[in-house]
């Protein structure tokens, strides 16, 4: 089993329940954080729900890289890695934010 902790965040004004979790695997260690307010009716960005996720290599090679629009603002990003672990860290970080995110969204398929 691994230790899960319950933090908070704030997104754009709105507090954010997270959930968040170590990954190892040999050579390679992920932090993961998720969370989400979960629907709220309002599909505006100012009234809408919020979510959030960080993502932080603590060992390992897993490169994260900013992905850009051609006026230079972040668009998106990249994360790649090399190697069986670095396949099975991003695995198991990608299905734990997951299942972070769709806890509180209470099995809606919006």
């Amino acid at each position: 089993m691994y230790a899960i902790e319950k933090g908070m965040k704030k997104v754009n004004g709105r507090e954010v329940v997270t959930f968040a979790r170590l990954i190892a695997e040999p050579q390679t260690e992920v932090a993961v954080e998720a969370g989400t307010t979960g629907y709220t009716g309002v599909e505006s960005r100012e009234g809408g729900g919020r979510t959030y996720l960080r993502v932080l290599c603590t060992q390992g090679d897993i490169c994260m890289e900013p992905v850009t629009n051609a006026c230079g603002d972040m668009t998106g990003f990249v994360l790649a890695t090399s190697g069986d672990a670095g396949m099975d860290a991003v695995s198991k970080m990608l299905r734990f934010a997951g299942k972070a995110i769709d806890d509180k969204r209470c099995g809606f398929d919006g």
